[in-house]
């Protein structure tokens, strides 16, 4: 019979959790190479019908939220001009 490799695996998020209630150190299991990401703003914006129309027609063909291809657009749109300046 063959002898299995001792395969070390990471530790689930529960077991970190608990390691971390217990007042452990949790930090090896983090690389701190991320980002705060804020959570988001509700804002109304008018748009004219006809802009809505072909907007709600794009987002349809691309099976996603009318607000995830608005953030989608303006974000391209922002980070374009970002590169031009």
């Amino acid at each position: 019979m063959k002898a299995r490799s001792q395969v070390k695996r990471a530790p689930t998020a529960e077991a970190i959790a608990k390691k971390a209630d217990r007042g452990g150190s949790v930090s090896a299991y983090f690389e701190n190479t991320g980002h705060i990401v804020e959570p988001p703003t509700s804002v109304e914006v008018e748009f004219p019908a006809d802009l809505l129309s072909r907007v709600d027609h794009e987002a349809a063909v691309l099976q996603v939220t009318r607000q995830v291809l608005i953030n989608k657009l303006v974000r391209q749109a922002l980070d374009r001009r970002r590169r031009v300046n």
